[in-house]
């Protein structure tokens, strides 16, 4: 299946690490650890459009102060226009947060404080190349509200529970590009997503559009 065949290269590329989401034995952060607390991606007015949390504070953070974070981390980097020419760093909440904007599309990074930011760099200018290479330079935020998949298919290319994967943007397009022929390819039968009407299989590409599909009618019809 796709998602094992994933998970043997990783093995074969370093094998699973000792430490866990940069953690030493003591449970203390190593600041030199090659992972990311989150990704946040928001249009230039302030709405979510995705985003996945790998830590423990942030995944067991309220809903409320989730979405007090990310308002606070849209609020103070909206207006910055340098990261509309490369990545911008400052610290919000506690958070060493990591972003950059592509039309109207602003993607961040949330690392820890005392992290040193050089590969959290690297993976947020991978995921910006990756989405302008698939959306053929289209990243904007209807394009890629209609092609999210895409846009969560390298994100997680790039970012394995948290552990930095991957981050040169040609070869996430790639494996992008092989996850979907190979979705494609296996059709009704397989490693699909079983539905629950016991009419057979569905591809994890197919369940993601159609959820995505309902999602998109909804906020295009309130607006």
């Amino acid at each position: 299946r796709v998602l094992d065949a994933r998970e043997r290269e990783r093995e074969r590329e370093g094998g699973r690490r000792e430490s866990w989401m940069g953690m030493d034995g003591d449970g203390r952060h190593d600041p030199f650890g090659d992972e990311v607390k989150g990704v946040l991606v928001m249009s230039e007015t302030g709405v979510k459009m995705y985003s996945k949390y790998y830590s423990a504070d942030l995944v067991g953070m309220s809903s409320q102060r989730l979405s007090d974070l990310e308002k606070a981390i849209y609020e103070k980097t909206k207006n910055n226009t340098a990261a509309k020419i490369d990545n911008d760093m400052m610290v919000i909440k506690g958070h060493l947060v990591l972003f950059t904007f592509e039309n109207d599309v602003f993607f961040y990074l949330l690392a820890w404080e005392s992290q040193n930011p050089v590969m959290a760099c690297s993976v947020l200018t991978g995921i910006r190349e990756a989405a302008c290479n698939v959306l053929s330079d289209q990243v904007d935020f209807r394009t890629v509200m209609e092609n999210l998949e895409y846009l969560i298919l390298i994100i997680d290319e790039c970012i394995d529970d948290g552990r930095i994967f991957e981050y040169d943007a040609n070869t996430v397009v790639q494996r992008v590009i092989l996850d979907e022929r190979t979705a494609d390819g296996q059709g009704g039968t397989g490693s699909g997503v079983q539905s629950g009407s016991g009419s057979g299989d569905i591809t994890l590409t197919d369940a993601l559009a159609a959820g995505l599909r309902s999602i998109k009618n909804s906020y295009f019809n309130s607006r």
